[in-house]
């Protein structure tokens, strides 16, 4: 949970940023329906934060699991 705690730091500094040229370029391009709010609440930065470590976590063991399955697999052809 470190790690999401660390994003959930960093998240706000890097997304202030690029949703302000987005909402610059959205208005830009005359598309104001595309323009999103640039304000973070901590509710939705620590959920995302969180969530997003524990899918990438799960979806990288599932992934090895699946290599795992692989190489038996065709380690039992030869």
């Amino acid at each position: 949970m470190g790690i999401a705690l660390v994003v959930a730091v960093i998240a706000p500094l890097i997304g202030r940023p690029v949703l302000r040229r987005w909402n610059r370029e959205v208005a830009w391009a005359r598309l104001p329906w595309l323009a999103v709010l640039q304000d973070f609440t901590a509710v939705s930065v620590l959920t995302g934060a969180v969530l997003g470590t524990l899918s990438h976590v799960w979806l990288d063991s599932l992934r090895g699991c699946l290599n795992i399955a692989i190489a038996r697999a065709v380690d039992t052809l030869f």
